[in-house]
């Protein structure tokens, strides 16, 4: 590896982290909001059914709403190309 190719492989490394935690803080987010919205209906429903709520809301906001939003955010801050939207 060449001294030119070293940081920009150490930024991409850094890239990936700070996508990597954001995203887990707003996994966090997401299905701690919807086990609070859900409540005692959520609470009350069969263990697979409360899974399946949350983790196919979870999903849906992560993938359309989350993720593209975090990728914007991360490109702008080390500077990379924005990333090309769907």
């Amino acid at each position: 590896m060449t001294n030119m190719e070293r940081p920009r492989t150490t930024l991409n490394l850094a890239r990936r982290v700070a996508m990597t935690v954001v995203a887990w803080i707003a996994a966090y987010v997401v299905v701690t909001v919807v086990i609070h919205v859900g409540g005692r209906s959520l609470a009350q429903a069969p263990r697979y059914a409360q899974t399946l709520v949350v983790s196919g809301t979870l999903v849906i906001v992560m993938v359309n709403v989350v993720m593209p939003a975090i990728a914007r955010l991360v490109a702008r801050l080390f500077g990379f190309p924005n990333p090309k939207s769907p």
